[in-house]
């Protein structure tokens, strides 16, 4: 798996309502794999007008069924790249081109 050195960590978020009508979303584990983070480049941020800050990233995966089921607002952690987690905003979407896919990830704030 050297193709995919760094291991991410995917989140599924799910809301519930609260007992005030307030949507609490919690994040449960759904699966790690290995992943090759690229820093979104200039030419890049051009191209689809986000700001170069070095809070996204692209990711790319294996395609498995497991990262076919990721949606966008997913969340996850790469530990060996950032102790922030970063939300999927864009999903490649090229499925049936590739045998792996790509995720543009954004830094989430701590609030």
């Amino acid at each position: 798996m050297s193709e995919y050195p760094i291991k991410a960590t995917f989140y599924t978020m799910s809301g519930s309502e609260n007992g005030y009508g307030e949507v609490v979303n919690a994040r449960t584990v759904s699966f790690s794999t290995g992943g090759r983070p690229i820093t979104v480049s200039f030419k890049d941020a051009m191209q689809s007008q986000i700001a170069v800050n070095g809070e996204r990233q692209y990711l790319y995966v294996r395609k498995t069924p497991k990262t076919l089921a990721v949606k966008v607002g997913d969340e996850l952690d790469l530990p060996g790249v950032s102790p922030k987690t970063y939300e999927v905003v864009a999903i490649d979407p090229k499925l049936n081109d590739r045998r792996e896919l790509m995720f543009l990830i954004d830094a989430l704030e701590v609030s």
